[in-house]
């Protein structure tokens, strides 16, 4: 096909005898009679002499175009189908740079179309076969576009609003009113696939709303809100292919003049069944796949928005949809997780302030679906994961004062509102250190939150949820960066911690210990296998800790969990240093048994005892698993049996009621 560029002139040249034959090829494809169909030899010679003669394009679209408002006026349907059949033959001929010879009369020929009254009952049903007719047209054309842009002399932007009022319709006949429906999404669907500048409809269409009948993100999130389950972010070509069920291949209009397709002709089948939450989906996505980040950051807002204004947040595969569909490209997701974070200070602009707590931990649940989603791209490197922590830590201890100030008003309550919010958070945390995958962005996360915990020193629940949150951050990390090491003042700071009174804080941070004792986040100049010892700053680091974990031993306010801690800890000093570890180990355990021996002296003789009866026997329980874990690692049986003679019958009551079984003993031993 000969292809032109240029400008098509405006005016028709008088006389020629080509455009006489022009003009009358394309009178001579209407029938006599309105319901005849359409003269195919006569279109097929028409769309010959144009391919020959492109530049009478022009003149044959001009004449389409008064002919359909002329039998429109007239309310004669049968020719404007005819007219139909042959614009969407040309579309199919006449495509990429020649559309430029007669877009113009296209769009104008689709606008007629789509304002037919559908309020008048008499005509309605016709008012509503031409709104279909139109959309199908639309999606050929803008396949035949085919990357050419004919946007610099049609504006196709005005087609958004007859769009979303078919997806709005209010068509009596409930058939008629949902394909009128899906015939609006897929028309929407396939302006949105083929945008050359998706941030412009963005900032026409979602930062300001022209009006409520062009609502576009409100039309989508409402039917998307239809629906529970995950939707899956089809491919361009699953895209392409309900698009492609929309455009008309052939000129059969004028033969098929009802408006619903006949699922038994495939051949006539113009729709392909595809539930509209997944094309409202579709939508989405492309808007948030193909759009900048400053883009990306309208379509949250005016989603969260709608979320916040119908107060949906307790819709989780919802709001998990949502986010999804905006949101699958790797540079959108710290926008994503920031615009998120910002709904948590929002949220006190929409609800009560007795369900701000519950409303802002359903926001923290939608981050940790996001964060916790295995579809959803990773972040950049590049994005520091303080950027997401800091508001995080910000809402946790903010909650921890509300929590406090309030103690009183939840005392009868087993777990507050913000208590939930609070385990949220520090659990969101945890999700969002494992999807960093640079450990120098933890290890400065770390370091930041052990500063915040010297800060509150006195204020025991805001320290317990950082130190909490510390944990979260320790367990995701599973290696060092090169030449890095745990900041000698974050170590220096948990041992003091581990010596505190309270015991629930000794007991986070022995949950700090074990990760920290991990072999892959030692620092050392090469491999322990090759024979070299780690650093002199690690040795004073776990000679600190051994002397920490002796202390801990002889609390009087120890729970059972303070034990297993304490043994899992001696365990993970055990499996990083091997046999060597005895060196150290070996004489605490006989130091302990020894001061035991001396306690159950005194308590013979009625003096006063460091350590009351079920306490002694919940230390010695402790180094006796330490000492089976020992025989276990290094192949000694007798040791084994030396151990299980000496405790028969001293086994910790408490100890054996925990859940935390890592002590490595048959359950028979525990009474």
């Amino acid at each position: 096909m000969m292809m032109l560029s240029g400008t098509p002139k405006k005016k028709n040249l008088a006389g020629g005898k080509r455009q006489t034959k022009g003009l009358k090829l394309v009178k001579e494809i209407y029938p006599p009679q309105e319901e005849s169909e359409i003269n195919v030899n006569q279109l097929d010679a028409l769309l010959k002499f144009l391919s020959m003669n492109p530049d009478k394009i022009f003149d044959v679209g001009k004449y389409l175009e008064k002919r359909v408002g002329k039998e429109l006026h007239r309310g004669r349907y049968g020719f404007v189908l005819v007219s139909m059949d042959a614009l969407n033959s040309m579309l199919r001929e006449c495509h990429s740079n020649l559309l430029n010879f007669y877009s113009n009369s296209v769009a104008s020929i689709l606008l007629k179309l789509y304002s037919l009254d559908t309020q008048k009952a008499s005509t309605a049903i016709q008012a509503y076969n031409m709104k279909v007719v139109a959309t199908q047209t639309f999606a050929r054309l803008m396949k035949a576009r085919n990357g050419y842009n004919i946007e610099s002399t049609t504006d196709l932007n005005v087609f958004v609003r007859h769009f979303v009022e078919m997806i709005n319709n209010k068509a009596a006949d409930p058939d008629t009113k949902a394909i009128i429906r899906d015939c609006g999404f897929k028309g929407l669907l396939s302006y949105i696939v083929n945008l050359e500048d998706i941030d412009n409809f963005i900032a026409n269409y979602v930062d300001v709303v022209p009006d409520e009948k062009s609502n576009v993100i409100n039309t989508l999130l409402t039917t998307l809100s239809t629906h529970e389950s995950p939707l899956k972010v089809s491919s361009l070509e699953e895209i392409e292919g309900i698009i492609n069920s929309m455009a008309i291949p052939t000129a059969y209009l004028s033969g098929s003049r009802h408006i619903a397709p006949n699922p038994q002709n495939d051949s006539q089948s113009l729709n392909k069944i595809v539930p509209s939450h997944q094309i409202a989906f579709d939508c989405l996505q492309q808007l948030g796949c193909n759009s900048s980040a400053i883009s990306t950051k309208s379509l949250l807002t005016s989603i969260f928005g709608y979320l916040h204004s119908n107060q949906m947040w307790n819709r989780p595969e919802f709001v998990r949809n949502c986010i999804r569909a905006v949101s699958s490209k790797a540079v959108h997701t710290q926008i994503t997780a920031l615009q998120l974070l910002l709904q948590l200070d929002r949220a006190e602009g929409f609800v009560d302030a007795a369900e701000v707590p519950a409303t802002k931990t359903l926001i923290v649940n939608a981050l940790i679906s996001f964060f916790s989603d295995e579809s959803s791209p990773s972040g950049n490197a590049s994005e520091p994961m303080i950027e997401i922590l800091l508001p995080l830590i910000r809402h946790l201890q903010k909650s921890a004062e509300l929590g406090e100030k309030n103690a009183a008003e939840n005392a009868e309550k087993k777990e507050s509102s913000q208590q939930k919010l609070q385990k949220k958070i520090i659990h969101c945390i945890g999700k969002l250190s494992r999807r960093v995958s640079d450990p120098s962005e933890k290890i400065e996360s770390i370091s930041y939150l052990m500063t915040k915990v010297e800060q509150k020193r006195g204020q025991v629940t805001v320290q317990h949820l950082l130190l909490e949150a510390v944990v979260q951050i320790f367990e995701q990390l599973k290696e060092l960066p090169p030449l890095r090491v745990i900041p000698p003042e974050t170590v220096d700071a948990l041992v003091s911690l581990s010596n505190e009174e309270d015991q629930t804080t000794r007991q986070i941070v022995l949950n700090i210990f074990i990760p920290l004792l991990n072999p892959n986040i030692q620092y050392r100049s090469t491999s322990l296998s090759s024979g070299e010892e780690l650093d002199e700053r690690t040795k004073r680091r776990d000679k600190a800790i051994r002397k920490s974990l002796f202390k801990q031993l002889f609390f009087t306010n120890n729970l059972p969990i303070n034990y297993v801690l304490i043994f899992n800890t001696f365990d993970a000093l055990l499996r990083l240093y091997g046999a060597k570890e005895l060196e150290h180990t070996l004489p605490i355990v006989f130091h302990v048994e020894d001061l035991l021996r001396n306690n159950a002296n005194k308590l013979k003789s009625n003096d006063p005892v460091t350590a009351p009866p079920a306490m002694a026997q919940a230390i010695h329980s402790t180094m006796a698993t330490y000492l089976f874990e020992v025989a276990k690692l290094f192949g000694v049986p007798e040791l084994k049996e030396h151990v299980e003679k000496v405790m028969d019958g001293k086994w910790s009551r408490a100890l054996s009621n925990t859940k935390a079984l890592s002590f490595h003993t048959r359950k028979d031993h525990w009474k």
